[in-house]
């Protein structure tokens, strides 16, 4: 699966000791100790399990929450709700955010006037290209970008849940379950409202606000009062979660759900592994469900000591093609044998009827977990198929893997390889981990390739290369920045956030906290600014940005709005929303 790669959205604390052993102990550091270091303190910090020098940059409210009911419900369900405080305060060494008695809402009548595209999906488009055609800025325009506004997340020290705009607003989830509708020219706010997290990015479908959390459930919100309409839970499996955004199309919803149980296997006693992924279609008027499709058609089977096929989790929203009745999606490793053919595969079903029509693998025996209980090396794909027209008038696909390859299929053909190129090294946090972007004739892949061992190593990772559309041709390849320092934790210059594409400029965030936008001709840096430090805020919370990851620029009515703060894997941890515009 994209292995958890991300796995563990708000993740923060992997208790993997004694599921189940009730503890007599006290005290944080004990409870610690005897649950929680045999995963967080181990040598190489099992590779997608943050170490505690990354679980203290959290609050405790960020740990708590994540033992409560996100993606730890199930280890912290084995400790008391006092054990739970106990373990969340003594590891956390961040202070809470403080928040004033005005949160800036927005004065009545405070309206803006938009001139550009919005920005409504995951991918700004049923095509997921992340490209956005009228943004209302030029290549001039983005060597002038400047701050405009920032908001602080209160409680979030894990900024992962992508925003979209929509007319005047810009919407945004947050690690704390915060979930805001702002202005998107002033940051004022309009509505806030508050659920148990946030976790896959937001779409806006009709008058709603759709995304889903870390239990598997899909939540729609009133876009103008900010009421929940409706709630559904699409995964029975207790490891469920929902990572890739749903996509929206005439009147219905088409959801991906992932899953958390390669970590679930670190428990003693855990028998692996029974979850499959699937995409569901629901009303998105009511929630109701019209259609469930799994990755693997065939249940699980117990062989010995494991249970499956298991795994092939989609861990990004679907790719639709609306005029040809279908939707694309791509899919993560297997998480136990015997091997699935639809594992690290692209998979189109019917958009109607949920029926598989075809999948093309493109890393066959991929079975890997936590445990290491398979040959595999988790290469899933993280990022959704693009899908574009060739010069040629033909359709394709592009596809890019944790792997480090970048592909080109025909969509009309069942897949058939078009061709291949390599961007990177690849593995289980390398190669392409979020996605790529194009403008039509270019694709835009940011590398990862970070080397997490420790600590991050500052000097390995990142990059961005640009491929032609038609043939696969490398047109050029800009090289890492250099920023990181000895001086400088939590560092890395790999760039793991999926790219964002505007006419003439292509822009892509970075672990050493950087975002930058290159020139889409030849991968000149046009601008460059270090979301690193603290904020002055409209909402007047303590707030600094860190490492960029899991969520993109969004771009829309010549404003880049750019969330800062994901420490998953090592990086810097923070709590804001920035957004730019020229002066």
């Amino acid at each position: 699966m994209r292995s958890i790669q991300r796995l563990i959205g708000q993740i923060v604390v992997l208790f993997a000791g004694a599921a189940g052993i009730a503890m007599a102990q006290t005290g944080g550091e004990q409870i610690y100790q005897t649950n929680c270091a045999r995963c967080h303190d181990a040598a190489a910090g099992a590779q997608r399990v943050p170490l505690r020098a990354t679980l203290t940059q959290l609050t405790s409210a960020s740990i708590l929450n994540a033992l409560n009911s996100g993606v730890m419900r199930e280890q912290g369900s084995h400790l008391t709700a006092e054990e739970r405080h106990e373990v969340a305060n003594w590891l956390s060494r961040a202070t809470p955010a403080a928040t004033a008695a005005e949160p800036g809402h927005c004065s009545a009548g405070t309206n803006s006037t938009t001139g550009g595209a919005d920005w409504t999906s995951w991918g700004a488009g049923p095509d997921n290209a992340r490209y956005q055609t009228n943004s209302g800025l030029t290549p001039a325009d983005v060597s002038k970008l400047k701050l405009r506004w920032a908001y602080g997340v209160p409680n979030g020290k894990m900024m992962r849940s992508q925003s979209i705009v929509y007319k005047e607003d810009i919407y945004f989830g947050g690690e704390d379950g915060s979930l805001v509708a702002l202005d998107a020219k002033t940051g004022c706010v309009r509505w806030s409202a508050h659920v148990k997290n946030v976790r896959s990015g937001l779409t806006v479908g009709g008058q709603e606000l759709f995304f889903g959390d870390v239990t598997g459930t899909v939540h729609a919100f009133d876009l103008t009062t900010g009421r929940e309409q409706w709630n559904r839970k699409i995964g029975d499996h207790p490891a469920a979660m929902i990572t890739g955004a749903p996509a929206y199309y005439d009147g219905r919803l088409y959801v991906p759900l992932s899953s958390y149980e390669e970590v679930s296997v670190l428990a003693p006693e855990y028998h692996c592994c029974t979850f499959r992924g699937s995409v569901t279609a629901l009303d998105a008027a009511s929630g109701n469900v019209i259609w469930q499709s799994h990755t693997i058609e065939e249940a699980p089977k117990t062989e010995g000591n494991t249970v499956g096929p298991s795994g092939a989790a989609i861990w990004s929203t679907p790719t639709l093609d609306p005029a040809h009745n279908v939707l694309y999606v791509t899919t993560g490793d297997n998480y136990s044998g015997p091997a699935s053919q639809t594992s690290d595969a692209v998979i189109a079903f019917d958009l109607q009827s949920g029926k598989q029509l075809w999948s093309s693998q493109f890393t066959a025996n991929d079975v890997f977990n936590l445990k290491a209980l398979g040959p595999g090396q988790d290469l899933d794909f993280g990022a959704p198929p693009i899908l574009i027209r060739l010069t040629s008038g033909k359709r394709a696909l592009v596809l890019s893997q944790k792997s480090g390859m970048v592909y080109a299929i025909d969509p009309d053909g069942e897949g058939k390889l078009l061709w291949k190129e390599r961007a990177g090294r690849g593995g289980a946090l390398g190669g392409i981990e979020w996605g790529a972007a194009s403008d039509g004739h270019t694709v835009f892949a940011p590398l990862s390739d970070v080397s997490l061992k420790q600590t991050l190593d500052p000097k390995v990772g990142g990059g961005l290369a640009a491929y032609d559309v038609d043939s696969g041709k490398l047109l050029w390849k800009a090289p890492a920045a250099a920023v990181c320092s000895a001086e400088r934790q939590h560092c890395s210059p790999a760039q793991s956030a999926p790219a964002t594409a505007i006419p003439g400029a292509v822009f892509s965030g970075s672990l050493d906290g950087h975002i930058r936008a290159y020139s889409a001709k030849n991968g000149t840096v046009l601008w460059d600014f270090d979301t690193e430090r603290s904020f002055d805020t409209v909402n007047h919370v303590t707030a600094a940005g860190g490492s960029l990851d899991v969520a993109g620029p969004v771009i829309a009515d010549g404003m880049v709005f750019v969330e800062s703060g994901y420490s998953q894997f090592g990086g810097k941890a923070g709590n804001v929303l920035l957004a730019f515009g020229p002066e």
